[in-house]
């Protein structure tokens, strides 16, 4: 719909006129009511609401006391009905004047004035580039009676939106039609958009503009354009929202903002372009910040519900007559990534301050300042990070709080100008994980209170700026800082907490003193020799002082530490150091001959004083003895040190006097000739010095102990091997010991016994097969898979005893049986007063096949696969070994004349072992992990005789046996860092072993299938190298020889099992098998699947 030319709505009706009562008069109608989709008025067009009827008189006059009709509201000039429309306004759209009021006793009251453009329900998009107005209220009639006139009618709202989602483009005029009351531009319910370039006013009523515009329900937006204006107060209702934000630049808010209850809120975005808020900010509500650019607030403002700063810059341009900031409320101001600025010289700032979230940044003018005072009882709360000043602002920020509280990765970056505490206590600045930051030419002042430093660090690395505490007392915890401490004479410096302070800088003008009362304080790495800190300093008990760089006058208390270096170096006093009775001076020795040194300008005190020994030089050898200069003193030593004090059960350390030197001299216990100072070293590598005999030996308290400090103490005096030996002179007795087992390889030996051990799995298979061979037998825990049955082909004694058996199956005449044997153990051997505990494990099969040779016998090939584990869990060792496996077996039995059986059994097997170990060397001072694969060969010969006897359904056999094993390991060398890795040699170990036993079974039936429960006990008896032993040497060492824990002398065997017969053919078993021995046991399970065919 176009309109060129203009309507307007029907008027109301005039009231009736009455006795003593008027009546009202009728609404005006609507200009245009519209349910369509578009609606466009040209230049051209004018749209009118009806004017309300007039108000009806009262005829017995104005002086009775009848009351004269109020006059009808005026019609709306457009009022959209559709569930969304488009309205586009290049002409004029008023709605209707309000009714007059008639005259009376009581005159009656004005009609109010109708909406110039009212959409009820739908969505509108109404694009306005001409004028829509509020239509005017009518006037009051007057009261005759009583000399005052009724009042008149409210003005009409230039845009009324009853539903949401609706879009204003103003380039025009929307504004409210004069009234009492009313008369606001634009009303919106919530979700509503306005993009205004024109004019958007409130009617001026008597003086009074309403609001221009009236926010309701959440989420709505102004956005404005160059050539904005709003005349009259922006109102966000109760638990309403909106979003101012400028797309133009240069532009200025000239509006009071009026926050609601409950959720109000106000957000600035300044996304786009710079705003300035000229007008103040009341009610409730909070205002948030967001944006990259810039937002000022030039008026007096006094909202309550806070300021969130989370993007740009929030300006505070406005205070009072008190230089108290007032553009920002009374709130809580969060600064969470934004930045908060001061653009009025020197002010103050009552807010509650909170850095929240990201980092935030508080600002004021280059050469004003901005004080915080945080109201009363209140802190300034860091829960996220914080910076002070930039680039464009240097001004000072004076935080005049009670306290700082910070959160525990909060961080402070004084980037430029000050921060300075107040007339309050700044408190404690960073969190315990975050850091105070303090860029070059940047300062922190506590000249007033005081405070607390956790984490001081330069803001760009090897650039800080200054601190400064007048005459106070600034505790600082810990950090890295570059710049430079100012304090008066009174000041003092507090080293707090157990952290470590580095001091990087030059503070040779500082004049206060410093207790360094806990952890560390560095002055100056081995980069920055050069830091000095001057005044006086106290070390109190359990506190250290040390670095390269320079002191002032140095006092060290009973319990305090001066360790000179920080690694080794140089520490210079400029004046006096007393080291107190009970005070440590302690000493490291580098690798290049020289020593931790304090040289000082004036007079060195040390008696009581103790020198603690901490490292010395990995390659100097010791057996002609050492000296080193410690202290120097320029003004003279005054008394001695009490004594040298090392853990050290190898090294005897004492001290010589000069007149102006303190010399340490480190011999080995077992003597050495006065030392001269050690020489740098040359190029090349000078020839091995022929070690002192029973140094470390003579701690040692088990045989692998002495064996393994026997070869320690043959290690050459040069290279790594030099390193090792002398990290073990710097041990205390016990921590030798521990030593002396860990370098041992004592795992190696103990392995030997856990392959010699595993060799009866295959054994135990070859006898087992031979005994179910020739049937009958009374414990067989193996035929996983056979090819054929039993075979008997002449045991007469054999065959009686399955006639006798309760169910039996006819034996096969096949000559050929192939089977398997499944099996896994799991051993637990303690330790002895020698050699540490061991656990190993293995699983592993065999299979083979067999015949029948020379009518009796049976003759047969095996092999196998298994893959054992151990691990020496007290000398922090483990391998495994892939082992492989080729053997033969054969066995006969003899008929007796007593009705009963003779047994033989007997087979031989080679075992290949792949071997992989790995042992971590770990003792103070030194670590290694070291590694290592070899080869192994394990030859066996075994047999047994076994006479089998029949007694009613049960089946005994007593036996003996007797096995052969030799074990062969190959020599080869460890993998490592250090000189503790061994070069292992090879060796042979025999081993015998004699087994005494009965074994014994029966058959019965368990519902239709027939089981047999079969059991052995023996006696196994170890013969020969039951103590295995290895043979290795050091990098540069002789060879010595460690013991493992012993193969068990003396063990009982047990084993049980059951195995069930599914079919004539089918065979399932399980089995237990245990070994008991002094100090060890071994558990094992079998399983078995016999198929026959």
């Amino acid at each position: 719909m176009v309109i060129n030319g203009s309507g307007t709505g029907f008027d109301g009706a005039g009231g009736t006129s009455g006795t003593n009562f008027g009546g009202g008069g009728g609404g005006g109608g609507a200009g245009i009511r519209y349910s369509g989709q578009d609606i466009s008025i040209t230049s051209l067009g004018s749209i009118s609401g009806g004017a309300g009827g007039q108000g009806g008189g009262v005829l017995n006059g104005t002086s009775g006391v009848g009351n004269g009709g109020g006059g009808g509201g005026g019609g709306s000039g457009i009022i959209s009905v559709g569930p969304q429309a488009r309205i586009a306004n290049d002409g004029s759209i008023v709605g209707g004047f309000g009714g007059n009021g008639a005259d009376g006793g009581f005159g009656g009251g004005g009609g109010a004035g109708g909406d110039g453009l009212l959409s009820l329900g739908g969505m509108a998009n109404i694009i306005n580039s001409g004028t829509i107005a509020g239509g005017v209220g009518g006037s009051g009639g007057a009261s005759g009676g009583f000399g005052v006139k009724s009042t008149n009618g409210a003005g009409g709202t230039g845009i009324n939106l009853s539903g949401q989602r609706n879009i204003i483009f103003n380039v025009g005029t929307v504004i409210g039609g004069e009234g009492n009351g009313g008369g606001t531009a634009i009303i919106t319910r919530g979700q509503d958009t306005i993009y205004n370039a024109g004019t958007i006013a409130g009617a001026l009523n008597n003086g009074t503009r309403s609001a221009a515009i009236e926010f309701g329900g959440a989420e709505n937006r102004l956005n404005l354009y160059s050539g904005s204006t709003i005349l009259g107060e922006i109102v966000i209702n109760a638990d309403a929202t909106a979003t101012i934000s400028a797309l133009d630049r240069g532009l200025t808010l000239d509006s009071d903002v009026r926050l609601g209850e409950g959720t109000s809120g106000v957000n600035f975005n300044t996304s786009f372009k710079d705003l300035e808020l000229s007008g103040a900010i009341s009610g409730n509500g909070v205002v948030n910040v967001r944006g990259g650019n810039v937002l000022t607030f030039s008026g007096a403002s006094s909202y309550t519900g806070g300021t969130n700063i989370s993007e740009g810059t929030l300006v505070a341009n406005h205070a009072n007559g008190n230089g108290v900031i007032d553009a920002l409320g009374t709130g809580l101001i969060s600064l969470n990534g934004g930045r908060l600025h001061s653009a009025l010289g020197s002010s103050t700032l009552n807010s509650y301050l909170v850095a929240a979230g990201t980092t935030g940044t508080i600002t004021t003018a280059t050469g004003t300042s901005l004080w915080l005072n945080g109201g009363a009882g209140q802190s300034f709360s860091i829960e996220g990070d914080l910076v002070i000043g930039t680039d464009d602002a240097r001004g000072d920020v004076i935080m005049d709080v009670i306290g700082t509280n910070a959160a525990p990765a909060s961080t402070i970056t004084v980037a430029y100008g000050r921060l300075i505490d107040g007339n309050g206590t700044l408190g404690s600045l960073s969190g315990a994980a975050g850091a105070t930051r303090v860029a070059s030419g940047a300062k922190i002042d506590f000249s007033t209170q005081g405070g607390t430093i956790r984490n001081l660090q330069d803001a760009t690395p090897g650039h800080g700026g200054t601190v400064s505490w007048g005459n106070n007392q600034l505790r600082v915890n810990g950090g890295s800082f570059s710049g430079q401490f100012v304090s008066s004479p009174g000041g003092e410096l507090v080293k707090g907490s157990t952290d470590t302070l580095l001091l990087k800088g030059d503070n040779s003008g500082f004049t206060g003193t410093t207790t360094v009362a806990d952890g560390k304080l560095i002055v100056g790495d081995i980069n920055h020799s050069s830091a000095t800190l001057r005044g006086t300093i106290d070390v109190l008990s359990g506190a250290t002082l040390g670095g390269h760089g320079s002191l002032g006058e140095t006092t060290v208390r009973s319990g305090g530490i001066m360790s000179p270096g920080n690694s080794i170096g140089t520490l210079t006093v400029d004046g006096d150091l007393t080291l107190k009775p009970g005070s440590v001076l302690e000493i490291e020795i580098a690798s290049n001959g020289t020593s931790d040194r304090v040289d000082v300008a004036g007079t060195a005190t040390a008696p009581g004083s103790t020198v603690s020994v901490a490292t010395i030089d990995p390659e100097t050898s010791y057996q002609n003895g050492q000296l080193y200069h410690i202290l120097t003193a320029d003004g003279g030593i005054s008394g001695e040190f009490a004594g040298v004090v090392s853990n050290s059960a190898f090294l005897d350390m004492s001290l010589a006097y000069g007149d102006t030197t303190a010399d340490l001299i480190i011999c080995l216990k077992t003597g050495c000739p006065r030392p001269v100072d050690p020489e740098i070293p040359g190029p090349g590598t000078p020839e091995p010095e022929k070690p002192s005999p029973a140094l470390f030996t003579t701690v040692a308290q088990t045989r692998n102990q002495y064996a393994t400090a026997g070869g320690l103490d043959s290690l050459a005096q040069t290279g790594s091997s030099l390193a090792l030996y002398n990290t073990l002179l710097m041990l205390s007795a016990d921590e030798a010991r521990a030593a002396f087992d860990s370098l041992s390889g004592e795992a190696y030996a103990s392995a030997k016994g856990v392959l010699i051990d595993d060799s009866q799995f295959i054994r135990n298979a070859a006898l087992g097969r031979l005994q179910q061979a020739f049937g009958g037998a009374p414990a067989t825990p193996i035929n996983a898979l056979s090819y054929a049955g039993a075979q008997r082909p002449v045991s007469a004694s054999a065959s009686a005893i399955d006639a006798a058996a309760p169910v039996g199956i006819a034996p096969s005449q096949n000559l050929y049986t192939a089977w398997g044997y499944a099996y896994g153990a799991w051993t637990r051997q303690d330790s002895n007063s020698n050699a540490g505990s061991v656990k190993s494990s293995v699983g592993g099969f065999v299979t083979g096949i067999d015949g029948t040779v020379l009518d009796t016998w049976r003759l047969g090939l095996l092999a196998g696969y298994s893959h054992s584990s151990f691990d020496v869990d007290d000398r922090a060792s483990s391998g495994s070994s892939d082992n492989y496996t080729l053997g033969a077996y054969a066995g006969t039995e003899w008929t007796l004349n007593n009705g009963h059986a003779l047994a033989f059994r007997s087979g031989l097997a080679y075992t290949w072992h792949d071997i992989d170990m790995n042992r971590s060397v770990a003792f103070p001072g030194f670590a290694d992990n070291l590694t290592s694969d070899y080869d192994a060969g394990s030859f066996q010969l075994f047999g047994e005789l076994g006479y089998k006897i029949h007694y009613g359904k049960a089946l005994f056999e007593p036996y003996a046996g007797l096995a052969y094993v030799r074990l062969k390991t190959d020599g080869f060398d460890e993998k490592g860092q250090t000189a503790a890795t061994l070069s292992v040699q090879s060796d042979t170990t025999e081993t015998s072993f004699s087994t005494l036993g009965l074994r014994a079974s029966t058959e019965f039936l368990l519902g239709s299938i027939t089981a047999t429960a079969r059991t052995d006990l023996g006696w196994r008896h170890a013969y020969g190298d039951i103590t295995p032993v290895s043979t290795a040497s050091f990098i540069g060492s002789n060879a010595f020889s460690v013991s493992g824990l012993p193969i068990a002398e003396d063990a009982a065997l047990i084993e049980a099992g059951l195995d069930f017969r599914l079919t004539e053919d089918a065979t399932l078993g399980i089995s237990y098998n245990g070994q008991f021995a002094s100090g060890a046991k071994q558990n094992g399970f079998n399983a078995k699947l016999s198929v026959s065919f």
